[in-house]
């Protein structure tokens, strides 16, 4: 039988156990996944968001190194959940891959995309769910709603959020969100 993979794709200052990288991938563990965090080797930077570019571009040529030879069409799934620089170098992934002649249907579970993502969100890639805060400063909310006016998954847009999509003065809200984010991906994104 062929694995069902979820590969985690984290942000600049934002690491893979990080609540909306974390929680979103335990459900899909439980039923079977492997877990695989992408590892950037990126020298962290104190402010990696002034060079989200540059630091895209390396991250994006050490995972194609790293895993040109992984062997992703004999897997049943394949699910990229990413958050911020880890929605453009995930889409970034997928291209080098498709490149290579990778035939197997990723998924994309697209969490807080930034303005450099938006050439990247189109009609021949599964986004089965992407999610942003209209407090974002990292993306331009009517430019995302105009890119993915003819995909499947529309953008949902969280009120009174910036990027790390969480109420700075109150847990209980920020986990209210992290539920709701998790029920989304599953429900977009069955684990099955």
């Amino acid at each position: 039988m062929s694995k069902k993979i979820l590969c985690q794709f984290p942000g600049v200052h934002y690491s893979v156990d990080c609540p909306l990288l974390y929680y979103p991938a335990l459900p899909y563990y439980r039923a079977g996944f492997e877990i695989l965090p992408m590892d950037y080797r990126v020298q962290q930077v104190e402010d990696g968001l002034s060079q989200l570019k540059d630091y895209g571009a390396e991250a994006l040529d050490h995972l194609i190194e790293d895993w040109r030879d992984y062997p992703w069409d004999s897997c049943q799934k394949v699910i990229f959940l990413e958050k911020s620089i880890g929605t453009l170098v995930g889409m970034g992934l997928e291209d080098a891959l498709r490149a290579q002649g990778v035939k197997v249907p990723i998924h994309h579970l697209v969490l807080t995309p930034i303005n450099k993502t938006l050439p990247l969100m189109r009609e021949d890639r599964r986004m089965d769910y992407i999610v942003a805060g209209n407090k974002d400063r990292l993306i331009d909310l009517d430019r995302l709603t105009k890119q993915c006016k003819g995909l499947k998954a529309k953008p949902e847009i969280l009120d009174g959020l910036g990027h790390r999509l969480e109420v700075e003065a109150s847990v209980k809200k920020s986990l209210k969100i992290i539920d709701h984010i998790v029920n989304q991906c599953l429900k977009k994104c069955p684990a099955d």
